[in-house]
């Protein structure tokens, strides 16, 4: 692939964050050689290993064919750790110390996802 190729290659977060298509210039990341994914915590928890393995191999493409460097940010700590605690308390009336706790209890929960990976 030429350099002007893949200087333009553009991602969309339509329903899949790694998708990406060539030929569209997105004026913000044409020069960049970096991109930054952010995955919900939806997509973590109804996704699991399977889709995150996937994920993950077309990361590896994208440094190893393109070298493109992807930032990869991740939620579902929170929403881990109310499942495996089966916290019902309503999201609106959570206090800062019980995400806290939440945010600590999913947190290991959220790696072994992606370790199992």
């Amino acid at each position: 692939m030429s350099t002007a190729a893949t200087d333009s290659l553009c991602c969309s977060f339509a329903a899949n964050p790694l998708f990406w298509r060539e030929g569209e210039l997105c004026q913000k990341r044409r020069k960049s050689k970096r991109a930054d994914v952010k995955v919900g915590s939806q997509m973590v928890s109804a996704g699991g290993p399977l889709l995150i393995r996937a994920w993950m191999e077309q990361v590896v493409a994208l440094k190893r064919d393109y070298q493109i460097e992807v930032i990869w940010v991740s939620s579902g700590a929170i929403s881990s750790a109310v499942t495996r605690t089966h916290f019902t308390k309503k999201k609106s009336d959570w206090l800062l110390n019980e995400k806290q706790a939440l945010s600590a209890i999913g947190q290991p929960i959220l790696m072994d996802l992606y370790n199992l990976a």
